[in-house]
Order: C-alpha cells, then sequence, then structure tokens
C-alpha cells in the first residue's frame, strides 16, 4: 500500500490566517468603542493649557527658551516655509517647543560663527558663507510612554557638539493638542503637524526668538521668548537675514517613525531632512511581524489598547501609575528611572487628555498596520503590482540614517531590524532600496528600549559623529 499523499496547506487556510485576522476584527470592533468615549471628552478639555515642561523645561533640562508655536489643525494644511502665524488662522493650535542654544565645548568661551567669521570652536567647521551663519538644527522627538525629559543626557552635549537643540512636546502630549478629532494622531496628520514646526524654526521666527526679537508666530499664549541680545550671543544681521540651517533628526520610539517619515523621499514639500538617528524602532517595522510572529507577543500591549477605557485605568491604577512603571521594567529590563524623569512623566500623564491622547497613536495607526499585514500573509497585492511599488517609493528615506537597537529590547525585539531592513548587526548599505543615500543598523550590548538614557555616552558619541559626517561639519 502507497502511504496517502498529504496536501500542503492552501495560502488562505485558516491556520494561517487566524491570529492576523483575528486580531484586526477584535481590533475593528473596539475601536467602535474608544471613538465614543473620545469625543465624549474632548469638548470639556482646557486647550490652553500648555505642557508643564514650559514652566519646568529650563530646570530640568537647562534649555534656553521655551517658546508656543502654532501649528495648523489636522486637515486645515500649513504655513510655506518661511510663513507667519497670520497665515494659519486664529483656530491654530501651539506646541511646545524646548531650545538649547548650541554652547562651546566645555572650558572654552566665544560664540559660535561660520569661517567667514574667524573660523569656528568646538570642531564645528561651516561652509563658508560670511554673515549670517547659524548652528545646525537638532531636534529630538520623543515616544511613549515618555516626554521630552527622556532626552535629559542629550541636551547638553548635542549642544556642546554645536547644534541647537530643539525638543518639541509631541502632539498630544499637552492639552493644547490633546483630544483632537479621530484620526488627527495618524502618522500622516502628526508628521504634518511636526513638519510645520520645523519649517517655522528654519524660517527667520526662530533666530529671532532667540535674539529676544518678535517671533512671528513663536509666542502664543502664555509664551515664553528669551531676554534681550548679550554680547557673545548671536549678531543682529544673523537674526534679520539667517540662512537656511541643516536639520537633524533624532527620534525615539514612536520619534524614531515620525523620523524615518519626515525625511522620506518626496513624501514632504516643506523641509529637507539632512540625517536622521533613530532609535529602539526599525523602518517599515511591520513587515517584521510577518517573519518573527514572536513580536506579537511583544506587542501585546498594542492590542490592549485598543481597549476603551480599561487601558487608561491600568496605566494609572491607583493613582501610581502602575501600568507606566509594568512598561519601562518589561522594555528595559534591570533599568530605574530617575526620580526626576519619573516625576515629570507622571506630571504629563496627569493632564488632561495627555494619556488618552497618547493611546491615540495606536487607535489611529495599529489597526491599519494590522490590515496590511494581513494582507501581506493572504498575498493580495503582491510584490509585483503597481501598487506595491508605489507603496515602496513612498517608504524610501532620502537621508542618511543609523538605526539604534538595544539587544536586551523588550518591546521592539532586535531580529525585526534584521527582517524590516534586510540589514545584518552593524552593517552598512550604501545601495539599500529603502536608504538610497546609506543606512547603517547598530545593536549595542547592555541596553534595552530605552537605549539613549541606559547607553547615554555610547548613543551620544554615535550620533554626534554621524550628524557630523552627514553636514556641513567636520
Amino acid at each position: 500500500m502507497h502511504p496517502k499523499a498529504r496536501t500542503p496547506p492552501s495560502p488562505t487556510s485558516p491556520r494561517s490566517i487566524s491570529l492576523a485576522s483575528l486580531s484586526f476584527l477584535t481590533v475593528l470592533s473596539l475601536k467602535l468603542l474608544s471613538m465614543l468615549l473620545y469625543h465624549a471628552l474632548g469638548p470639556v478639555l482646557n486647550r490652553s493649557l500648555p505642557s508643564h515642561l514650559a514652566a519646568e523645561g529650563p530646570s530640568l533640562l537647562g534649555v534656553d527658551h521655551v517658546l508656543r508655536v502654532p501649528v495648523p489643525r489636522p486637515g486645515k494644511g500649513g504655513r510655506d516655509r518661511g510663513g507667519d502665524r497670520d497665515e494659519l488662522g486664529d483656530d491654530s493650535l501651539f506646541m511646545t517647543l524646548l531650545v538649547k542654544k548650541a554652547l562651546p565645548p566645555a572650558g572654552e568661551g566665544g560664540e559660535w560663527q561660520g569661517e567667514g567669521g574667524g573660523g569656528s570652536k568646538g570642531g564645528v567647521v561651516r561652509e563658508e558663507r560670511g554673515k549670517g551663519n547659524l548652528p545646525p538644527l537638532l531636534f529630538l522627538l520623543h515616544g511613549f510612554p515618555d516626554d521630552p525629559s527622556t532626552f535629559h543626557a542629550q541636551v547638553l552635549p548635542f549642544a556642546r557638539a554645536g547644534f541647537d537643540v530643539l525638543l518639541p512636546v509631541m502632539p498630544g502630549y499637552e492639552p493644547s493638542t490633546a483630544l483632537l478629532p479621530s484620526s488627527s494622531y495618524s502618522l500622516p496628520s502628526l508628521a504634518t503637524m511636526l513638519e510645520d514646526v520645523i519649517a517655522w524654526a528654519q524660517s527667520p521666527a526662530l533666530a529671532r526668538a532667540l535674539c529676544g526679537g518678535k517671533a512671528e508666530g513663536g509666542k502664543g499664549e502664555e509664551g515664553q521668548q528669551g531676554g534681550g541680545l548679550e554680547e557673545g550671543e548671536i549678531g543682529e544681521e544673523e537674526c534679520r537675514n539667517p540662512l537656511p540651517r541643516d536639520v537633524h533628526l533624532f527620534g525615539h520610539d514612536w520619534g524614531a517613525v515620525l523620523a524615518y517619515i519626515l525625511a522620506q523621499k518626496g513624501s514632504r514639500e516643506k523641509v529637507r531632512v539632512t540625517s536622521v538617528v533613530t532609535v529602539a524602532v526599525p523602518h517599515e517595522a511591520a513587515r517584521g511581524f510577518l517573519t518573527h510572529p514572536r513580536q506579537f507577543l511583544n506587542s501585546w500591549y498594542m492590542l490592549f489598547i485598543q481597549l476603551p477605557f480599561l487601558p487608561e485605568f491600568w496605566f494609572r491604577a491607583g493613582g501610581r501609575f502602575w501600568g507606566l512603571h509594568q512598561l519601562w521594567r518589561g522594555w528595559s529590563p534591570g533599568y530605574t528611572l530617575p526620580p526626576s524623569h519619573l516625576a515629570s512623566l507622571h506630571a504629563t500623564f496627569s493632564e488632561p487628555g495627555v494619556l488618552m491622547s497618547s493611546m491615540q497613536y495606536y487607535r489611529d495607526n495599529v489597526p491599519g498596520m494590522l490590515l496590511e499585514i494581513l494582507k501581506a500573509r493572504l498575498g493580495w497585492g503582491g510584490s509585483g503590482t503597481e501598487g506595491e511599488g508605489e507603496r515602496k517609493e513612498a517608504s524610501v528615506v532620502a537621508a542618511p540614517t543609523l538605526a539604534l537597537s538595544g539587544l536586551n529590547d523588550g518591546c521592539i525585539d532586535p531580529v525585526l531590524y534584521d527582517a524590516a531592513m534586510g540589514l545584518p548587526t552593524d552593517g552598512m548599505r550604501v545601495d539599500h532600496t529603502l536608504f538610497p543615500a546609506g543606512v547603517r543598523v547598530m545593536k549595542l550590548e547592555g541596553g534595552g528600549h530605552f537605549l539613549h538614557r541606559e547607553k547615554a555616552e555610547e548613543v551620544n558619541d554615535l550620533a554626534v559623529a554621524w550628524f557630523k559626517k552627514h553636514s556641513k561639519m567636520g
């Protein structure tokens, strides 16, 4: 007798699609319930309140200026690269922007100046342009569950390396941008708001704010500006006619995801990113879920957050933020939050609407991600189709990118970098289809998801070297 031949399971058998399809249907149904609660709370929020960091930022992070930058409401467009507040209308939102001006290195005095002004200090060398040279801009973009205080160990080293360091309070992480209408925290909407802040910073408005003059669109409600022009600071000519500056991005978690998007080829009209450093999240991370299903276990919280009300209760359980502590412990095993950072996080997520809005990032974006995974699992829209080619083209990151991961990351498995980005550990590729300008992946020992805090000195050195290598700095 011949053994009965086994028929291989079809690509669409229940066994092959059960996990992804069940997850998607569950998320879809629960999303409707969460939307009802979300819209019920939105109208009662006092949107004039800035983040608590508007008052505590100078002492906590050592920043020089706290600015309130107007941005358009999602779906209403924005300013052009040099636009003013008036173009945005009276109903624009206000984002808090913390600024630390570039410094000479420790032990040296003087001001930063271009080669045309007699050279530069601190190893910073700029293209000779004569008057109008200002330091490059470096934006630090935070993720969840976090706030700008997470970059305490980066602000001063980056400023001493010759950058004007800017820390936006991400949309939804302060009452003035919390509980916006549905889909306002989708990745395209978030990228548009951040793009507008970057465009404002590249315009003369930021230079005038740092000089103590009137910042067009840079003060806003209860905003703060720097004092008058002091000896050794930016000159009057630089204030009036600043030249375009390089823009570098340093992003962690959701900030990393948005850094990739802001640097994508052809997708951003107002700004051009010079280089990118990301921490903890690979580009196109969802692709890694297909080959490493165990990431679904690490990402249990993404599905849990789709529930209405319960995730917020769990996160703040007993008023002691039990859920927040659990996420940090699980994602960076063995790391203990410093008291100052912990106090800042408690204050941030206690502000009206912030906790629900920070979770809305997942509610606005995860269902679509699961749908893409399901479609790929079913083989819909194969790699040879025109639609797939257009999707890949839209995902191309045009800026040189350094992607850092901690080998102990309990949130995003480091193996996802191999699956999603197609690169080995510490690999350097200049011909990668998604990174034509070059990409390098480095996985560091002894660090978890919050690598920039756990291995701050190593991360800072790698980031500064990358930014200098890919800008007009020596």
